[in-house]
């Protein structure tokens, strides 16, 4: 599910150009009710994308300014 992420990320323009500021949920909101998952396996497939959210930040906005290795 985390790779059907691709472009729904949300872009905020700055000072410094555009930033990765996190997932566009009320796209993802759709695509997770598409599985039809209990209740339960719902929202821990919603925390796990969060925390997926959370480390990828880092990461992306590393390699938009050309510090990823």
């Amino acid at each position: 599910m985390f790779c059907r992420i691709g472009t729904r990320w949300v872009h905020a323009s700055g000072g410094m150009g555009a930033v990765i500021t996190g997932v566009r949920w009320e796209a993802m909101y759709p695509l997770i009710d598409r599985l039809n998952l209990p209740p339960g396996d719902w929202e821990d497939l919603l925390g796990a994308l969060e925390v997926m959210e959370q480390a990828a930040l880092p990461v992306i906005r590393a390699a938009a300014a050309g510090k990823h290795k």
